[in-house]
C-alpha cells in the first residue's frame, strides 16, 4: 500500500534561514535537521516548540549551527526525547560547534538559553551511523546516510518504506575538495520525493578551486609582507570549513619555509581548536581517497599541522609578534573571537578581513559583504562588568536571602527526618504490643485495638517518606 507522505518546512524555505523540516511518513514524524542561527532567539522556534514532543526521530545532515544549532535547546527545553541519527563526525564536530557557541556567548553575557549540560544530553543520545549503513526504525522504515561532501561527515539521507524512496539532500557538493570527495548516492535513481535546496543557484561567480586558492594566497602575501605588514582575519566556523582553509594555508606556509622563513604567523583561534584538530586527525576514513592515500604513503596525518599555532584567547594571539593570519570563530561576526579581533584591527587600513563564505542576513559579516565600502559601523557589544554601588548591594542581599532560605529548608527537612525516626520507634513498640495481643486472642484473650494492619501501613509509609527526605 502506498505511504502517505507530508512535508512541512519549519525553517529554511523561501529565505536564507536555518534548516529545519518535518517529514511525516504515515504515522511517523521525522525532523530533518534542527538548525538555529547565532542569535539563539527562542521566539524563532515557535513551530518546532509545538511539534517537538510528537517527533519520532531526528536526522542530522551537517554539524554546523545552521543544521543542528537548536538541538540542545529542543532536548533541554522543548520536550524532544526521540532517537537522533547522524554520522560520527557530525556527532563529534556538532558538539564542538555547540560548545564553542555557548562559550563565546557566555564570555560576554549571562547566556542562559541553553547550557553545556543541555549540549551533553543532546549529543549523548545521538546514534552514530556509517555511510551506506541501512538502519531500521519503526514502521518498517529504513534510513541510510550517504556522503554529501561540503563538511566532514555531511550526509544525504535516504528514507525508504516498502513502496517509497525519499531523498533528503541539502548542502551537498558536486566537486571534490581539498579533503573531501563529492557526494555519493548509490541505488537511488528516481526517488518518490527529493528534498533539496538551491542556495547557490543564483550565485554565478563560481571560479575553479585552483583559482580561488591562488587568489587567497596572493592576497595574504600582499597584506602580510613588507612594506605593508598588516594582519589578515578570516572569520570561519568552528569545525567545518575551517579544516579546508587550515589545510590550504598550512601547505602555503610549508612552501614558504622551503624558500626561507616566512615573515608572518599562521594562527587558529577558537575555544575548541585543539579538540577539533584531535577529532579531525581521527576521522580520516570520512575524508577523500587522496587524503587517505597520502596518509598511508607518508604516515603523516594531514591535520598534524606544522605551522598552525593553536590559540584559545585573543591575548595569546596579540602576544605573537609580527604580522599574523588568524582563522577565528565565528564566521558571522556576531560574537566570538573573530568579532573581538575585528574590533581591534578594523581601524587600521593595513589590515584585511577575508570572508570565505556568505553569512546569514542580519549578521555583521553579511552587512560587510553586501556593503564593502562602508566606513563607519555601529555595534551593540554586551560585556560582563563588576557590580558596583546599589547593584552590588542588592545582589549581595539577594544572595543572603537565598542562602537563608536554603538553611531554613535544610533545618525543616532535618527536623522532619528526626520526627519520623521517633514515630518509627513508637510504631515498632505498638506493633509488638499488637502482635502480643493477637497471640493472646489466639489463646482466647480479647483483641487490643483491632487496627494493627493500618498501623503497620502508616509506619511503612512514614519510613518510606523519611527515606525519601534523607535521599
Amino acid at each position: 500500500m502506498t505511504s502517505v507522505i507530508k512535508f512541512t518546512p519549519l525553517s529554511g524555505a523561501y529565505a536564507e534561514t536555518p534548516l529545519c523540516y518535518m517529514l511525516q511518513v504515515d504515522n511517523l514524524r521525522f525532523l530533518l535537521d534542527c538548525g538555529w542561527d547565532e542569535r539563539f532567539d527562542p521566539s524563532s522556534l515557535g513551530l518546532l516548540a509545538s511539534l517537538a514532543p510528537q517527533i519520532n526521530g531526528v536526522l542530522l545532515s551537517h554539524p554546523d549551527l545552521l543544521h543542528l544549532g537548536a538541538l540542545p535547546y529542543a532536548v533541554g527545553h522543548l520536550g524532544l526525547t526521540c532517537p537522533i541519527y547522524a554520522t560520527l563526525p557530525v556527532k563529534q564536530m556538532g558538539q564542538m560547534f555547540m560548545y564553542d557557541a555557548f562559550l563565546a556567548r557566555n564570555r560576554n553575557e549571562n547566556f542562559e538559553t541553553f547550557s553545556l549540560d543541555d549540549v551533553d544530553r543532546a549529543f549523548e543520545g545521538v546514534e552514530a551511523l556509517r555511510y551506506s549503513q541501512k538502519f531500521a526504525v519503526a514502521g518498517g522504515i529504513t534510513i541510510t546516510p550517504y556522503q554529501a561532501g561540503h563538511l566532514v561527515g555531511g550526509a544525504l539521507w535516504h528514507i525508504k518504506t516498502d513502496t517509497e524512496d525519499i531523498l533528503y539532500a541539502v548542502d551537498y557538493n558536486h566537486q571534490k575538495e581539498r579533503h573531501l570527495d563529492c557526494f555519493v548516492i548509490l541505488g537511488i535513481e528516481k526517488p518518490s520525493l527529493m528534498i533539496t535546496d538551491a542556495y547557490n543557484a543564483l550565485f554565478r561567480d563560481q571560479k575553479k578551486r585552483q583559482e580561488k586558492d591562488s587568489a587567497l594566497k596572493k592576497t595574504v602575501e600582499e597584506v602580510c609582507r613588507s612594506p605593508k605588514r598588516g594582519n589578515v582575519l578570516l572569520p570561519l566556523d568552528t569545525a567545518g570549513r575551517v579544516l579546508e582553509v587550515a589545510l590550504l594555508l598550512d601547505g602555503m606556509w610549508r612552501n614558504a619555509w622551503k624558500r626561507g622563513e616566512p615573515e608572518f604567523s599562521l594562527v587558529l583561534l577558537s575555544n575548541m581548536a585543539a579538540n577539533v584538530l584531535d577529532f579531525a586527525r581521527s576521522e580520516l576514513e570520512w575524508m577523500s581517497d587522496k587524503v587517505q592515500k597520502d596518509f598511508q604513503d607518508s604516515q603523516r596525518n594531514p591535520f598534524s599541522f606544522q605551522y598552525v599555532k593553536v590559540c584559545h584567547s585573543v591575548e595569546e594571539v596579540l602576544r605573537i609578534r609580527g604580522p599574523k593570519v588568524v582563522m577565528a570563530s565565528c564566521d558571522g561576526l556576531s560574537t566570538g573571537f573573530a568579532l573581538d579581533l575585528f574590533i581591534q584591527w578594523a581601524s587600521s587600513p593595513r589590515n584585511l578581513v577575508i570572508f570565505t563564505s556568505r553569512a546569514l542576513p542580519g549578521t555583521l559579516a553579511r552587512s560587510l559583504i553586501d556593503n564593502p565600502n562602508q566606513k563607519r559601523i555601529s555595534l551593540d557589544l554586551p560585556r560582563k562588568v563588576p557590580l558596583q554601588g546599589d547593584e552590588l548591594r542588592d545582589f549581595l542581599l539577594e544572595q543572603e536571602a537565598k542562602e537563608a532560605e536554603e538553611r531554613e529548608n535544610r533545618a525543616l527537612l532535618e527536623a522532619a527526618g528526626a520526627e519520623d525516626d521517633d514515630d518509627d520507634d513508637d510504631d515498632d513498640d505498638d506493633d509488638d504490643d499488637a502482635m502480643d495481643e493477637t497471640v493472646d486472642e489466639a489463646d482466647g484473650a480479647p483483641n487490643g485495638s483491632g487496627g494493627t494492619a493500618a498501623a503497620r501501613r502508616r509506619a511503612s509509609l512514614r519510613r518510606s517518606r523519611s527515606g525519601s527526605v534523607h535521599a
